[in-house]
């Protein structure tokens, strides 16, 4: 037993290491003409799980093949979209299911209603960070038992401003402008 935690723990930091080591990188911009949305995440696992057991859509409310996933993991900052037309956007609905890692279901729940929307404009060539923040909660409720809650909330302006110079000092971010 000793030797199987002391692998799973190994496995963990290592996984964690590959994790945070490419989280300070920004995409490279595919696509001339597009832009892309950073989300910024909170997230918080206090659960006997490893991983954050589910994964999200937002969904834009003009049209719905607009989607943005996130799949959270704790100290992950951003969730980026794909690269997005220039215009404006409104996230306005949610759905969940759990990750394709876990044995449980893969599908998808019936989409909701976000309870505060999230409006954006994209630029050519730019990121641009919403002024929401994205939080995903993930606890024990038994020893066999988890909760995991999101909760959409305001970034105040001086949050929203360090987010982009995080993001300012992340690698490739000289390939972008950024939207205030």
């Amino acid at each position: 037993n000793k030797l199987l935690n002391r692998i799973a723990l190994l496995l963990c930091i290592t996984l964690s290491f590959l994790f945070f080591s490419c989280s300070s990188k920004l995409p490279v911009p595919q696509e001339q003409g597009k832009g892309i949305v950073a989300i910024p995440l909170k997230i918080k696992n206090s659960s006997k799980v490893g991983n954050i057991t589910r994964d999200y859509i937002l969904i834009d409310y003009k049209n719905q093949h607009v989607e943005i996933l996130i799949q959270p993991s704790v100290g992950q900052e951003f969730a980026f979209s794909q690269p997005l037309e220039p215009g404006e956007y409104q996230l306005y609905w949610i759905t969940s299911k759990i990750n394709d890692n876990n044995i449980y279901s893969s599908k998808w729940i019936k989409a909701k209603t976000l309870p505060k929307s999230i409006l954006f404009t994209i630029e050519d060539g730019a990121i641009s960070v919403v002024d929401k923040i994205f939080r995903a909660n993930q606890y024990s409720i038994s020893d066999e038992s988890f909760v995991t809650k999101h909760y959409v909330d305001f970034l105040g302006k001086e949050e929203r401003r360090q987010m982009i110079a995080e993001l300012k000092k992340q690698e490739n971010s000289n390939l972008w402008n950024f939207t205030d």
